[in-house]
């Protein structure tokens, strides 16, 4: 039980310093007219990268309990997937134009 619930508790922590660097700061602590820089998108992006892997190691050795981390995943993913496939700024490893 205790190596479960260290990969459950790291990937909520990930989830919530991904949606804190990305969404949180950027919608709510912002001025108005705000454009993120490349610096604030790469962390997000790997931000992601590494919510992923943790979430890889907690189906590995957490199996069902795992599942549970799928509703912390638009905090994590939300960012990366806006500007990678909707705004195309960024490719997958986190360069940005």
């Amino acid at each position: 039980m205790r190596r479960t619930s260290i990969w459950i508790i790291g990937a909520i922590a990930v989830a919530a310093v991904a949606f804190y660097w990305g969404p949180l700061r950027f919608l709510i602590y912002a001025p108005p007219g705000y454009v993120p820089d490349d610096h604030t998108l790469e962390v997000s992006i790997w931000l992601g990268w590494l919510w992923i892997a943790i979430f890889a190691g907690a189906a590995y050795f957490a199996r069902w309990w795992a599942l549970g981390l799928l509703l912390v995943s638009p905090l994590a993913l939300y960012w990366p997937a806006m500007w990678i496939f909707v705004a195309h700024a960024c490719d997958l490893l986190g360069r940005c134009r």
